[in-house]
């Protein structure tokens, strides 16, 4: 049979058909969250009695089998350790997994909260969800060196505004501000943080109480 003119154009236009774009994985999540495995961001701190420094480390951690994990371990001037914060990158989601190193104490989450999430459907061109809020409630388990028991419920809101240029020591980055509020189940008032988040840096500024990271070693805009 002679092709006609209208097979040999839908032949054409099946053969030309766009390739889907790339799956977006755990890891290509991880690089846009800015967990690199060996990262030490270094921070300015003020707000507290004198001017000083922290660093923050990460470093892959496989402690919870469904997620791409990383632990970020903040230790101060006197190299002492602050805070143990694990996380949990997914294809769209980054979540807190745990808090504290159980040595002896830690916190784990029967839902680890969403801290922050992506959009987009190409590896190259992620963003955050911006001008949104979103809240996850959970049961969590607390270790001590007595063991392990219960722990009050917990509730995370995330709101995530647009981006906005951030100076720090070490530059000015285009950032999302991210407020954190965790609030105990039962009980008044919460625990407030501030985060800017740069993606491919992670958090280049962080607001906790009266003091102010801004980081000036490990990353640049």
């Amino acid at each position: 049979m002679r092709a006609t003119w209208g097979t040999l154009w839908t032949l054409t236009l099946l053969g030309t058909a766009c390739p889907p774009p790339p799956a977006v994985t755990p890891e290509d999540a991880a690089h846009f969250f800015g967990l690199e495995p060996g990262r030490s961001l270094v921070y300015a701190v003020t707000g507290g009695p004198i001017p000083t420094t922290a660093h923050i480390d990460l470093v892959r951690n496989d402690s919870f089998a469904d997620y791409l994990g990383f632990s970020a371990t903040e230790r101060n001037a006197g190299n002492i350790i602050q805070e143990v914060l694990l996380y949990g990158a997914e294809a769209e989601n980054l979540r807190l997994t745990r808090v504290g190193d159980c040595l002896p104490n830690c916190t784990t989450y029967a839902n680890p909260p969403i801290l922050l999430k992506v959009t987009g459907d190409d590896p190259e061109t992620l963003e955050l969800v911006e001008n949104t809020t979103y809240t996850t409630e959970t049961a969590t388990q607390v270790t001590t060196s007595g063991g392990t028991a219960e722990g009050p419920r917990e509730r995370h809101e995330i709101t995530v505004s647009a981006r906005v240029n951030t100076v720090t020591p070490a530059g000015t980055f285009s950032a999302y501000p991210v407020a954190w509020r965790k609030f105990v189940v039962g009980q008044s008032g919460s625990e407030d943080r501030l985060l800017y988040f740069a993606p491919q840096r992670g958090f280049i500024r962080l607001d906790r109480g009266s003091l102010r990271y801004e980081v000036q070693g490990g990353v640049s805009p």
